[in-house]
């Protein structure tokens, strides 16, 4: 989520659990089942929060890579696992949420990785690491060093390719933002006030309205009327007027939304906030 929450670096990862079997309260009702695989590390504690409200709908604090995670049933929408554990570097980059780091010893890596997950019977969900990657170097770089697969799990390639536009637009604002307040410094090394002040604000306006881009909506747009019958696409396009209302710009693609998008909650969300307006 750099996103959300803030944004979080959102990035999907998997998680890991020991062999056990699944307790009573599991076997009575349906489960979504994730199996992560090849990620170089033994066992990890994994956390499964909702992506808007942070609370958490799952937890496991010791989970074994490539054994099978039972999630009991939840709502399909999307939500952001955690994955940690014990780290193994002196000096590193470590990624912590105030909002989602329960973890006591502050010695512990994270990963965040964003997944949409859908309740039905054939919830089986499988990430698996594609590229060799050591452990050291996940917690010196983070998430970016890994390539991630989705089986059989379209939602959540198309999730994946929608968290890759705001991955895009988090780099090219920062560069940006970087670029602005170097001229900002340059200003005031010159003495010249004016244009420091100018720069100044400029700066200001990029952080207060950082989510507001012209790009990357334009981007959003393309995506969602590709995938108008969606429930991920549904999900993003109230993500975006959750960060920065600007309801003008999409209501053309919310009009269009059909099929399962029309279904879900976030439909009827933007529909009771914005029909006053004329929706």
């Amino acid at each position: 989520m750099r996103i959300l929450f803030m944004f979080i670096g959102l990035f999907i990862t998997g998680g890991l659990l020991q062999c056990q079997a699944p307790d009573s309260k599991l076997l009575k009702t349906k489960s979504l089942v994730l199996v992560l695989d090849n990620l170089p590390v033994d066992s990890c504690s994994v956390r499964v929060h909702h992506i808007i409200t942070g609370e958490e709908v799952y937890h496991n604090s010791t989970y074994k890579i490539g054994d099978t995670l039972y999630i009991p049933s939840i709502d399909d929408d999307m939500y952001i696992a955690v994955f940690s554990w014990p780290k193994t570097l002196i000096s590193h980059r470590i990624f912590h949420s105030k909002q989602f780091n329960k973890e006591e010893d502050a010695d512990y890596f994270e990963l965040t990785k964003p997944i949409f997950l859908q309740d039905r019977t054939d919830s089986l969900y499988k990430i698996s690491v594609v590229n060799d990657v050591t452990q050291e170097e996940i917690e010196s770089s983070g998430a970016e060093v890994i390539a991630f697969k989705n089986l059989n799990c379209k939602a959540c390639d198309l999730a994946d390719e929608y968290w890759a536009l705001y991955s895009s637009f988090f780099s090219r604002k920062k560069d940006h933002i970087d670029s602005v307040r170097q001229v900002y410094y340059n200003n005031v090394k010159a003495t010249n006030l004016e244009k420091a002040r100018e720069s100044y604000l400029l700066v200001n306006d990029l952080e207060r309205n950082y989510q507001k881009d012209d790009i990357l909506d334009a981007a959003l747009i393309k995506k969602i009327k590709s995938n108008e019958d969606s429930q991920v696409s549904m999900f993003f396009l109230f993500y975006q007027l959750y960060n920065h209302r600007d309801f003008d710009k999409f209501r053309g693609v919310f009009n269009g939304m059909s099929g399962d998008a029309r279904k879900s909650k976030y439909y009827n969300m933007v529909y009771k906030q914005y029909h006053p307006a004329g929706v």
